[in-house]
């Protein structure tokens, strides 16, 4: 009998793995919110799917029994090292999704989703199933797909608070102002993903600013009607401008981003 997966957090994101687990035929067990994960070791899952949304994240690494550490996929976005080693977990599969599902609307791929890690077989065999294009990449290539994806959102949210409109529209209409706030959001990239770089590799070779920039403008472009500004974005804001104030980082443009946020007038209560 094919052994069964836990999927931790079964919303959109959680219940579209789930499906292709399923059509692989593995039992899915949903594991909700309050849900005890010590129990997790009752089944004994192959594979333990991490789908919370990214607050969430740290309580259930903390919660998860030591024994099911070598089987966690991550699938969140903003991701760093630091996430899972505080707490003395192996390097665990990571899936970098680059596609979107919301309710009552068809998904949307941006690109296919890299997956790195010993489980990454199984997550790319369980896309495939619900039709999703995925590859599998390299545990050296992983700080790169992550920094990708953090200039990705980062880029897209928070220069939908200064200019609001589309992806499309950073790139043909605000390009050197986006080119400016993704240098500086990559300075916090390439010290957030040190401990995942290739030995050897310093940041700026391991993660290399134009090349970066030039694949995420081809993101931006890849769905180009995609909104700019999501709930998420102030608070995306505020931890990047504190994560540069320890890092003694200037990021010019991210802090004139701030400024201007923090003088705009509040709405209404």
């Amino acid at each position: 009998m094919r052994r069964s997966v836990a999927v931790i957090g079964p919303g959109q994101l959680g219940a579209l793995f789930g499906m292709g687990m399923l059509r692989l035929g593995r039992p899915v067990f949903p594991w909700l919110r309050g849900d005890r994960l010590s129990e997790l070791t009752d089944v004994d899952p192959e594979a333990v799917l991490v789908t919370v949304a990214e607050a969430d994240l740290d309580g259930v690494l903390q919660a998860m029994p030591p024994s099911l550490a070598d089987r966690l996929v991550l699938v969140q976005n903003d991701l760093c090292p630091e996430d899972w080693t505080r707490h003395g977990l192996p390097t665990p599969t990571v899936a970098v999704v680059w596609f979107e599902k919301k309710a009552g609307r068809p998904l949307t791929v941006i690109r296919p989703t890299p997956v790195a890690g010993p489980l990454a077989p199984l997550v790319l065999e369980a896309l495939r199933a619900v039709e999703v294009p995925g590859v599998l990449v390299e545990p050296d290539a992983l700080a790169f797909e992550l920094a990708r994806k953090s200039l990705y959102i980062l880029g897209s949210n928070l220069m939908g608070l200064a200019v609001g409109g589309t992806t499309s529209g950073l790139v043909h209409a605000h390009p050197e102002d986006t080119r400016a706030l993704l240098r500086d959001v990559l300075s916090l990239e390439q010290i957030r993903l040190a401990p995942a770089l290739p030995r050897g590799l310093a940041p700026r070779e391991a993660l290399p600013e134009e090349t970066l920039l030039a694949a995420v403008f081809d993101d931006f472009l890849a769905d180009p009607d995609h909104g700019c500004v999501g709930r998420s974005a102030p608070r995306r804001l505020a931890l990047a401008l504190a994560r540069a104030d320890a890092a003694g980082l200037e990021v010019p443009s991210l802090r004139r981003l701030g400024l201007s946020v923090a003088s705009r007038p509040k709405p209404p209560s």
